[in-house]
């Protein structure tokens, strides 16, 4: 136990030693020193690379005494993103815990990071960064209320804890009854209408105003981040904020306009007339594999279950071996699987690997802020829709519970 002991000190002295040497040249150190975490808790940061609106698993490392730190040798391309992301995770008394994040980190070659801060407020812990997007970061953080901010993290980690108990759960064999399944999904659901009732009423207008105040040459990842969470507001009812958000549009290069978050800013400053049961379904216009443009109007004959699924949805993962099984106990009977992903081409194309889709497979190349807004206004994943083989819309469900999908089917086709 000594020896143990020892070693493991060692290690510790050694990390620490890494952590105040030079900087590598391609890469950068993050140094982390949070108060307030559980001691008895074994929680591990963990530090995503996020481009094209998914996060990438790049380092992880065991807190100690709410220390850690993170060595990066090359940093991945950041002039397609230097946007990365910390997430907290751990375990609590043996149930997979999620303790908070750190959700925007702005990296560059050579830079030396410390984040210091009050652990169950990760969100808004002090970032001390060379980096120009981490300074307008820090500055965006210091204008907005501290009581508002620490609201909307209390609320994501507690949304995000039902998602990973159910899921927990789920894995270990065991099941939640009728009650218990309904009291987590309320708080999924309440804590989800709270917190964009936090952002869109609280931090928008205070977002533009900062984005509004910034040189041409400060319009960088950050700001474009920013731009794009407050042309998302705009799609959900801030119009008073709409032709302020189109000028700031117009003031991106064509690189910007062109990027991930410019294509969607663009995407939510236009109007997606919502579609309901009884509808067509309207002719958007989707991509295969091979690019390929394919319409759900081609499958007319057929029932057709449509899945709008993405990456960084949990629910839309655990969604993915009904689907499988849906489109194989239900072929004899003329219906149809068509999941749409909704990430870049890129993140589609892994994704779609990594789960093994082999059912019909297609990608909106607008994103998750195009056909989707049609039957879901505020963009959330997962969504299904079916689809008659007369090409009219006979339900929408939003959300997915365990054997919903057999039991939508069942009902529409007695």
């Amino acid at each position: 136990m000594k020896l143990l002991r020892f070693s493991l000190l060692c290690s510790f002295c050694l990390l620490l030693a890494a952590c105040n040497n030079d900087v590598p040249k391609a890469g950068a150190v993050i140094e982390g020193d949070l108060t307030g975490l559980p001691q008895e808790d074994t929680i591990v940061a963990r530090l995503a690379h996020v481009e094209d609106g998914t996060g990438r698993n790049i380092l992880m490392d065991t807190l100690r005494d709410g220390r850690f730190c993170f060595i990066i040798d090359s940093l991945p391309d950041c002039s397609v993103s230097n946007k990365f992301t910390i997430f907290l995770t751990g375990q609590h008394d043996g149930i997979p815990t999620y303790y908070g994040d750190f959700s925007n980190l702005y990296l560059e070659p050579k830079a030396k990071v410390r984040i210091s801060g009050e652990g169950k407020w990760f969100r808004t812990a002090r970032a001390e960064s060379p980096v120009r997007d981490q300074k307008l970061q820090q500055e965006f953080i210091s204008k907005m209320s501290k009581e508002d901010l620490h609201q909307f993290q209390e609320l994501s980690v507690r949304r995000t804890n039902a998602y990973w108990y159910i899921d927990y759960i789920s894995r270990t064999g065991k099941a939640l009854d009728a009650n218990e399944m309904d009291s987590l999904q309320a708080i999924i659901q309440n804590d989800l209408s709270a917190v964009q009732a936090i952002q869109q009423h609280k931090f928008a207008t205070q977002a533009m105003d900062i984005l509004e105040s910034l040189d041409d040459k400060d319009f960088g990842q950050f700001a474009l981040h920013e731009l794009n969470a407050v042309a998302w507001w705009v799609s959900q009812g801030r119009d008073d904020l709409r032709e302020r958000c189109k000028r700031m549009f117009e003031r991106l290069s064509d690189e910007q306009k062109n990027s991930y978050d410019g294509q969607h800013i663009s995407s939510f400053l236009k109007t997606v007339k919502p579609r309901y049961a009884g509808d067509h379904y309207p002719d958007f216009t989707y991509k295969d594999m091979d690019g390929a443009d394919c319409f759900i109007s081609n499958l007319k004959g057929k029932w057709v279950l449509v899945d709008f699924w993405g990456l960084g949805c949990h629910p839309c993962k655990e969604a993915i071996p009904e689907l499988r099984q849906v489109s194989e106990d239900y072929k004899d009977k003329g219906v149809v699987v068509v999941s749409i992903g909704t990430d870049s081409e890129k993140a589609w194309k892994e994704g779609s690997e990594k789960h093994n889709i082999t059912w019909l497979n297609w990608m909106d190349p607008q994103g998750r802020m195009n056909s989707l807004r049609a039957f879901n206004g505020q963009a959330q994943l997962p969504v299904f829709v079916l689809v008659g083989p007369d090409g009219v819309i006979k339900s929408i469900h939003s959300g997915y519970r365990e054997g919903s999908l057999h039991k939508l089917l069942d009902e529409a086709m007695k």
